[in-house]
């Protein structure tokens, strides 16, 4: 189904999402460069991303 969508639309998109994160400030952001993870598989990718997680969590929050 993705096929069909056109690659011009894909980029238009991307480029506002980037703006969008770029310039929100109602909270810390955490980007995953997920196509450099396999947090699905691979344990220590999977800790990794749970560790960044909960870095940005208030203490409150976090597991102990």
């Amino acid at each position: 189904m993705e096929q069909d969508i056109p690659l011009s639309y894909l980029r238009r998109l991307h480029k506002l999402y980037e703006n969008w994160i770029a310039n929100y400030t109602m909270s810390k952001v955490l980007v995953i460069e997920s196509d450099k993870l396999d947090y699905m598989c691979d344990f220590v990718d999977r800790l990794d991303v749970m560790q960044q997680i909960e870095e940005l969590l208030p203490k409150t929050l976090k597991r102990t």
